[in-house]
């Protein structure tokens, strides 16, 4: 569905692509995300689900608590330029940004060489990453 830079490299920015079939679903127009944030949360709206994390896909899924209702900004490459969007999300795309943004934070992600060697690059994941 979409990856964080933090899932591929040691030194992350802050940005995740959407694989280009996810586009309409998710309501987005471009598939590089920059510099995502969530602004505010609908704290009337949380959620209890089911969520697991792609960078192991092995791991079963944890319950966790979400907000079912988020305003997020971001930016998108324009032709010479960012563009700063600020959009309310709720269903898959509210999932998208929250997994992603979660991913941001983790402190461990797989990488995979071009060798296609696996390696462990960061130390204990972040709590709530599933």
């Amino acid at each position: 569905m979409s990856i964080h830079h933090a899932q591929v490299a040691e030194a992350p920015f802050a940005f995740f692509a959407v694989n280009a079939k996810y586009l309409e679903p998710f309501a987005l127009t471009r598939r590089i995300i920059i510099n995502p944030r969530i602004a505010t949360v609908d704290e009337n709206s949380v959620v209890y689900m089911k969520e697991a994390c792609m960078s192991f896909p092995y791991r079963s899924g944890k319950h966790v608590l979400r907000y079912g209702r988020i305003t997020v900004e971001y930016q998108i490459p324009i032709i010479g330029a960012l563009e700063k969007l600020v959009e309310e999300c709720t269903g898959s795309r509210r999932s998208c940004f929250n997994t992603r943004l979660i991913t941001s934070r983790a402190k461990t992600c797989i990488f995979i060489g071009l060798t296609g060697e696996c390696q462990v690059f960061r130390a204990n994941l972040a709590i709530d990453s599933g």
